[in-house]
């Protein structure tokens, strides 16, 4: 009896032993299994704070991205640049138009008729075929330097004492011409087979082009004269 007594204490001995190893194992390897779950998580961490690291040290700015300084350095803002007046371009349009309708119809009063030329002399129709043709070529200009400062850049404009010396000695000349018109070439309306309606039109386009060129001349005028207006 003893000795069984004896062998039970001992068995149960063994089996204490047993299990607390077995739990010590298990403890172990739950805590090897966490500690394993950590640096996995750990290490996933890491390799994306790396690669968010190597992104954004080999992210280079592309040749097409804009660089604000450089833009800044080669293209610095102008604040007095003011786009072009579309008052100015419609009456350089007119003036085209104006010039080719004075030279159309005075010229076109023969061939429309059949009459020559009824008055005596012919000179101041010469000079008036001339300024026509000088105040078209200068209107064809002016409105191409409009364009191209519109849509064209920042390109430069006429200089204004340019514009208005021109302006000036246009609206003289066409005020000459149409005085002398009014005052020597009196041709009735309906005569001479609608030759005098030709002419008496192209006298209309002329007063229109010295009234124009007189409203550029003042015009530039007041655009020269900065000390008539409040800077900005």
């Amino acid at each position: 009896m003893k000795n069984l007594f004896s062998k039970r204490k001992t068995d149960d001995k063994t089996t204490t032993q047993d299990v607390l190893v077995n739990s010590a194992d298990q403890m172990t390897s739950e805590q090897a299994v966490t500690t394993t779950i950590i640096t996995k998580e750990e290490k996933i961490e890491m390799a994306e704070e790396e690669e968010k690291k190597t992104e954004v040290v080999t992210v280079e700015p592309s040749s097409s991205s804009p660089d604000p300084v450089k833009e800044d350095i080669i293209e610095p803002i102008d604040h007095h640049h003011h786009k072009p007046n579309k008052g100015r371009l419609i009456i350089r349009f007119w003036q085209v138009l104006a010039a080719v309708g004075a030279f159309a119809f005075q010229i076109g009063a023969t061939p429309y008729s059949d009459v020559p030329f009824v008055f005596q002399s012919s000179n101041l129709q010469y000079y008036t075929y001339a300024i026509d043709l000088v105040s078209l070529l200068w209107a064809l200009f002016m409105i191409f330097v409009y364009l191209t400062r519109r849509f064209g850049g920042r390109t430069g404009k006429v200089k204004r004492p340019i514009a208005f010396a021109v302006d000036i000695a246009l609206a003289a000349l066409f005020g000459v011409a149409s005085f002398y018109q009014f005052a020597i070439y009196n041709c009735p309306p309906g005569q001479y087979n609608g030759w005098c309606h030709f002419h008496n039109t192209g006298k209309f386009f002329l007063l229109s082009l010295f009234l124009s060129y007189l409203i550029m001349t003042c015009w530039d005028l007041f655009g020269g004269c900065t000390c008539l207006r409040q800077k900005e």
